[in-house]
């Protein structure tokens, strides 16, 4: 196994102006993370 804990896919939307972080927003695969739980804690 890659890795020793579960894990999901997940992407970062970052909204710059001028040069300065004014917004982010984080989009995860939730049955990614549902089923790496699941498995996990089995």
């Amino acid at each position: 196994m890659l890795f020793e804990y579960p894990f999901a896919q997940a992407a970062h939307f970052w909204t710059l102006k001028d040069g300065k972080v004014i917004g982010f927003q984080q989009y995860l695969d939730t049955q990614q993370l549902n089923d790496a739980l699941n498995k996990y804690h089995k």
